[in-house]
């Protein structure tokens, strides 16, 4: 028996402090992977972009940006930030969002805060639908699953308030104002994709013409934790086009071993087209070239080579 004093670490939720077998204290340091704060008054396209759908809205002013619906039929906007918040397994991923809704429902009208992958098909959320309460949601293709919340007390759906969302491949946290509203501990696969973006969106349906509004001072995705994984390569010989990942990752370096070619094109991309990540044409001097990028990509890794190079490129 140790003579030393016990202690226990323990969150307000009853959370107990993770210590390894060795006697460490597991911490974790959040990391943002996606989104951010808002500028003055200018959506910055390398941070979000949105869709407009019959006469819906995204503007920023003062820093706040506000979905409105406005006051066509069936009014719709989704904002969502420009990277997936890439997850690794192994750890979590978490919704930080610090949401104004300023009414607390309308009818023909469904706003939603969270995760969702490009496709809506799959997705982890808060969910508004009309003037119901307010619940938290799982989306698995065409399956939503909707979670009664325990609210904090003396909660007011129109007030400011912070929204998280964390996740993993086995459980999910829905908290406000620092305070875990549901816990979900899934016993079979709840979600079919779990690179996901952080999203709002703003639905006016059956005809409705009222403009309804949602703001946002913070809309990002973290990874709970700085994790490097191992980077694997891949070999490039001959022109060709070329996937050596699906889904998001990051772009270490690409060396030109042999730079006897005449373009490489890289794309943030599942095929030879789309956004353009990198476009290098034959150095000039014939000894081996490193280049270094260390830059995220979201959809996948695709490279598209003409001329016979032999080169490598390192990535995760």
């Amino acid at each position: 028996m140790s003579y030393w004093k016990q202690a226990q670490i323990i969150d307000p939720s009853g959370d107990l402090a993770e210590v390894t077998p060795y006697g460490e204290l597991h911490t974790i340091e959040p990391v943002r992977i996606s989104g951010g704060v808002f500028n003055d008054s200018a959506l910055d396209p390398s941070f979000f972009s949105h869709t407009d759908t019959n006469g819906g809205t995204t503007t920023v002013t003062n820093a706040v940006s506000t979905l409105a619906t406005n006051t066509t039929a069936n009014g719709a906007e989704r904002l969502q930030t420009a990277q997936a918040a890439r997850f690794i397994g192994g750890t979590s991923n978490r919704f930080y969002g610090r949401i104004y809704t300023g009414d607390a429902g309308t009818l023909n009208n469904v706003r939603r805060w969270g995760f969702l992958d490009p496709g809506a098909t799959n997705g982890i959320y808060f969910k508004l639908n009309g003037t119901a309460t307010l619940v938290g949601a799982t989306l698995n293709g065409s399956t939503e699953i909707t979670y009664v919340l325990t609210l904090p007390a003396g909660f007011l759906l129109t007030g400011l308030h912070l929204y998280e969302i964390d996740y993993n491949s086995g459980s999910v946290y829905f908290a406000i104002d620092g305070v875990v509203a549901y816990t979900l501990s899934a016993t079979a696969p709840y979600i079919g994709n779990l690179q996901l973006y952080a999203f709002i969106d703003n639905t006016n349906s059956g005809g409705s013409t009222t403009n309804v509004t949602i703001s946002c001072l913070d809309l990002a995705g973290y990874r709970l934790g700085k994790i490097s994984t191992q980077p694997i390569y891949g070999r490039i010989t001959t022109a060709a086009t070329m996937t050596f990942k699906q889904g998001p990752g990051l772009l270490h370096t690409l060396t030109l071993n042999n730079p006897g070619g005449t373009i490489i094109t890289i794309y943030d991309s599942l095929t030879g087209s789309g956004t353009v990540l990198a476009v290098i044409n034959t150095p000039a001097q014939a000894n081996p070239v490193t280049l270094s990028y260390g830059f995220q990509f979201s959809t996948g890794l695709t490279v598209v080579s003409t001329g016979t190079w032999d080169a490598t490129i390192v990535f995760e």
